[in-house]
């Protein structure tokens, strides 16, 4: 929402200063320094524990030798487990490591960014909403979750589809396809990236001119009229395209029932998307088939290469239907178990504040926007002071209600934005902008309108980080589309107190070391001191190299280094029958001395009665230690 002008305009000092080619590259280093600064201050601070103990502990078991959904429950795919087991085997097996793999992808991200900026708006303007993305993304939860990785791609292949929507170079559908195929290893969600970048590719087919195979800067309503030879489709194949995706996210989604919030947050952003595209189909009339199969092609290949190695482990390993179970099959279970719908409370706070930024907009007067800006920023500074942010568990969550308030304006503006851009395509008020401009317009609003598909299954409000940089540039890409000016002292003042709010209240602050041989990172002092007494009263107790943590406490292996008798991360995914006489056995082949019983509820719930009863009459010592209850034998 911070579009402040247009890259052709050079009137202001800002842009003059910056209307070197030196000057922008100096700039722009200054800026990704400023970020990657920040974020590696950041980088090792707060957690999530039963997120770093699942991704430590598959990591450890995939360094072992053993293969992810055959010899243990991998939650996500598979190739950021492999990419975990390699920063543990160079940097060593501690949360530390894998927050440096982290770091280092964030930093090559951050560039991407502003290109992607860079379309759109002039270089100051380009810098701004690269801190933002950076502020309110990777900092509010540094744990190195696929999420994040499904960003990172996703920002890079929406930068290769605008290379392709400017030269029609297939190699950089190809590299679209690529950063799709990758994301896909990190998580399957990478799947919602090739969806927007095919959608992409149909609405490139039926923006083309009859007579060129590029873009040009004539506007939608200067296209000829041709014929519909066997060369040519006309508008039925690209509305085709249109349900069928909107179909696909509606298959999707329904099994697990429908709230309000599943229709808003969730199916309405693609849904409004499909829409757009199925106006932009009908006004450009027909398309031809080459250049709706040549680019899906190059998108299809591009997906193959960066799945290939995943597959290809696999195949080597005789795992290949393991793969199909762990990825399609057992995910299945988490819609029943580990769902949260999105709330919409925080809708009204988002409808004001675009309610806001368009009155903003209409401010001509300097003496009144220098008015308005004053009281802005007195408004800000009262907010940076009372917005306090209340520390959850780990360091991260919370908030005070105006902490809420002001990230839920933020967290429901998604179908906001989409809609708005598609008001624009449906009234007809796109019709005189550049082809060129449309296409990549539509190419940012696309991806991130699918993006917001990463809060499906679960809900909560850190998955607003893993899309807030894509929503910041969809804004953007929108309000320039409107041709929407804000005065710049405006302009200046929120994005200044976006970037505060962010810097102060968003980014975990946690202090403490956490003292143990396997950590690396700071935590709240409550948690340091507790989970050192933990793994202490473990180890004390161990008499092999095994112990046994129920339910859903994948943290209490990789922090004690203790190995998991049983393939399960989360209780939940173990539906085999006769599971309570399974893992007694289990923990006597393994002679396993020392168990924990998490009283945090996960996902699970509390383990089953028999299995709890017999642990307490196997197991008779116990004692508390942070949120289990430990118990123990004597030796024999």
């Amino acid at each position: 929402m911070f579009a402040i002008t247009t890259r052709d305009e050079r009137h202001s000092v800002n842009d003059q200063l910056l209307a070197s080619r030196r000057n922008r590259t100096l700039f722009f280093v200054l800026v990704w320094a400023a970020c990657a600064w920040f974020v590696s201050d950041r980088i090792g601070r707060g957690w999530g524990p039963p997120d770093e103990g699942l991704l430590g502990q598959t990591a450890e078991r995939f360094l072992r030798g053993e293969v992810p959904h055959r010899d243990f429950d991998d939650l996500y795919t598979g190739g950021l487990t492999a990419l975990h087991a390699a920063a543990f085997s160079v940097l060593g097996t501690k949360m530390s490591s894998l927050r440096t793999v982290l770091l280092g992808a964030v930093i090559l991200w951050i560039p991407f960014v502003w290109l992607i900026a860079r379309r759109f708006v002039a270089p100051l303007a380009a810098g701004a909403l690269t801190m933002l993305a950076v502020a309110w993304s990777v900092p509010a939860y540094p744990a190195s979750m696929p999420s994040w990785y499904n960003l990172f791609f996703a920002t890079v292949g929406l930068w290769a589809i605008l290379r392709f929507l400017d030269s029609s170079h297939y190699r950089w559908a190809f590299a679209a396809g690529l950063c799709a195929g990758l994301s896909m290893l990190a998580k399957i969600s990478g799947m919602y990236l090739l969806a927007s970048l095919l959608l992409v590719v149909v609405m490139r087919a039926y923006l083309l001119p009859a007579t060129d195979a590029r873009l040009d800067a004539a506007p939608i309503d200067d296209l000829p009229s041709t014929s519909h030879d066997w060369q040519r489709l006309g508008p039925s194949a690209g509305l085709a395209a249109a349900l069928a995706f909107v179909g696909a996210v509606y298959t999707l989604l329904a099994p697990r029932g429908w709230s309000e919030g599943s229709w808003l947050f969730l199916f309405a952003p693609s849904a409004m998307l499909c829409v757009s595209l199925g106006v932009i189909v009908l006004e450009s009339r027909t398309a031809r088939w080459m250049d709706l199969w040549a680019p899906t092609l190059a998108l299809g290949c591009g997906v193959l290469a960066g799945v290939a190695p995943l597959v290809a482990y696999f195949a080597a390993q005789g795992a290949i239907p393991d793969l199909v179970q762990g990825v399609f099959v057992l995910p299945q279970l988490r819609v029943s178990f580990a769902s949260r719908a999105p709330v919409v409370t925080p809708l009204p706070y988002a409808v004001l504040l675009m309610g806001l930024v368009f009155a903003l907009a209409q401010i001509r007067q300097r003496r009144m926007a220098a008015v308005v800006a004053m009281l802005l920023a007195a408004s800000g500074a009262w907010l940076l002071i009372y917005g306090v942010r209340v520390e959850g568990p780990g360091g991260v969550g919370g908030g005070s209600p105006i902490y809420r308030q002001m990230v839920g304006s933020l967290s429901a503006m998604m179908p906001l934005v989409v809609g708005a851009f598609a008001w624009l395509v449906v009234t007809g008020r796109t019709r005189g902008l550049p082809r060129t401009q449309l296409a990549a317009t539509f190419a940012v609003v696309a991806v991130a309108a699918f993006s917001a598909l990463l809060a499906f299954p679960y809900s909560n409000d850190l998955y607003f980080h893993y899309i807030a940089p894509l929503l910041g540039l969809a804004g953007v890409a929108m309000a320039m589309a409107t041709g929407i000016a804000i005065d710049r002292r405006i302009a200046g003042v929120l994005v200044v107190f976006y970037l505060a709010f962010g810097l102060k209240h968003v980014a975990v602050r946690a202090t403490a070391p956490l003292a143990i041989d396997r950590a690396g990172i700071r935590v709240p002092p409550p948690d340091s001191v507790e989970v050192e007494e933990f793994v202490r009263l473990m180890r004390a107790h161990a008499r092999s190299e095994y112990t046994f943590a129920t339910p859903d406490a994948p943290e209490a292996y990789f922090l004690t280094g203790l190995r998991n008798p049983t393939r399960t991360m989360y209780d939940f995914f173990d539906a085999a029958p006769n599971r309570t006489e399974r893992i007694l056995a289990a923990l006597d082949t393994h002679q396993v001395t020392v168990v924990a019983i998490n009283y945090w509820k996960i996902f699970s719930g509390r383990p089953d009665s028999s299995l709890k009863a017999a642990l307490e009459s196997r197991y008779p010592h116990s004692m508390r230690a942070w949120h289990f209850t430990v118990r123990w034998s004597d030796p024999r």
